[in-house]
């Protein structure tokens, strides 16, 4: 049913909308390639044309740890690789790490080692230093996940 439809920002499909949806087939189980194919596909073009993922103080992460995290959840990481790198591109992983909170740092790293956006390793290195609550990663952590995905 859903894998007819087409995901455009001009039929009223939003980041919102879409990471929702992939939280409610990721929480209900029954994922579909197809379907997680052209959401991740949408989701790279809404990062095209300048989408805002934002962060809801009453939500439990942020569109892109909720997306990463159901995606991986149904086995498809994969998929969102141009989704990913499109958000490399636009340097969200860089200026979104410092307002990430505690639970959702381990997702965002994990993204951004399998884009390989080491601009944004090194920022979460920093990051990481000065944050009391993140400790439990170091550089050699970090290091080594960079290593494991090349």
């Amino acid at each position: 049913m859903l894998t007819s439809v087409n995901f455009k920002d001009e039929t009223g499909w939003n980041v919102t909308i879409l990471a929702a949806l992939v939280t409610s087939y990721r929480m209900a189980g029954v994922a579909s390639e197809g379907l997680f194919k052209k959401i991740a596909l949408a989701l790279t073009e809404l990062v095209k044309k300048n989408a805002t993922f934002k962060r809801y103080r009453n939500l439990p992460g942020d569109h892109v740890t909720r997306t990463v995290e159901a995606f991986k959840g149904v086995g498809f990481a994969k998929l969102l690789d141009g989704f990913l790198g499109s958000l490399r591109s636009k340097q969200w992983f860089k200026n979104e790490l410092a307002a990430s909170p505690k639970e959702e740092t381990a997702p965002l790293l994990l993204a951004m080692v399998r884009v390989k956006d080491d601009a944004a390793v090194k920022e979460l290195t920093t990051f990481l230093s000065s944050c009391r609550h993140v400790s439990e990663f170091s550089f050699k952590d970090i290091s080594s996940l960079m290593k494991e995905h090349s």
